[in-house]
């Protein structure tokens, strides 16, 4: 048993990682949703509450390279750079595959675009950071439909329970900020005739300046 498990070590840190890496790149996205909706940026919330978003991020690329080395390291796949690297490169289940691969991509320009926010207009570093979006939903399909745990009703419900925390979170968000962007449009649309303002006693007495 303990040569069965040596020789599928790597495999097992591959799945398990894998999934790992999903799991925090859907939290990371809800966190994010959460942030932007400044529901976690309210007085008496600890600091690391606001910061957490970036923790589950640096958890996510950690586990992405935990997964990768151990594909690398697996012996039955055989499994070597250009395999992780090039989409379709790899024959088995070459599509299942590549929806990783595309995903890993997406995560590295939301990453890399957060180190260098400081040198980026604040529109096109919005636009690159929704690409997680379709990240998390790419990392989905690829544990479905590469994973072999994805039969296990444990890994489906896990996986059921955070796409639709993340569906959920982003519909609210989606329906708030249109109620904010109506309230702001009601507040500079005049109901009718306005009067002049009062003089105030700055405009009463002149300036000693």
């Amino acid at each position: 048993m303990i040569l069965a498990v040596d020789e599928k070590l790597s495999w097992f840190i591959s799945r398990s990682s894998g999934w790992v890496a999903a799991a925090l790149l859907t939290l990371t996205v809800m966190w994010g949703v959460l942030g932007s909706a400044r529901l976690v940026e309210r007085r008496g919330l600890p600091r690391w509450l606001a910061d957490l978003h970036r923790y589950l991020a640096w958890l996510t690329i950690v586990f992405i390279a935990v997964h990768l080395l151990a594909l690398v390291g697996d012996n039955y796949m055989h499994i070597g750079w250009r395999e992780l690297f090039v989409p379709f490169a790899l024959e088995w289940r070459s599509g299942a595959v590549a929806w990783g691969i595309v995903a890993m991509y997406f995560v590295a320009v939301v990453q890399v675009s957060s180190w260098v926010r400081r040198w980026l207009p604040r529109t096109l570093w919005r636009r690159l950071h929704y690409l997680s979006y379709p990240a998390m939903w790419m990392a989905v399909v690829h544990g479905l439909r590469a994973g072999t745990d994805s039969s296990n009703r444990w890994v489906r419900g896990g996986v059921i329970a955070l796409v639709a925390g993340t569906a959920f979170l982003t519909a609210m968000r989606i329906v708030g900020h249109r109620r904010q962007r109506r309230t702001r449009v009601a507040a500079t649309v005049p109901d009718g005739p306005q009067q002049a303002d009062a003089p105030t006693l700055d405009d009463r007495v002149p300036s000693l300046r």
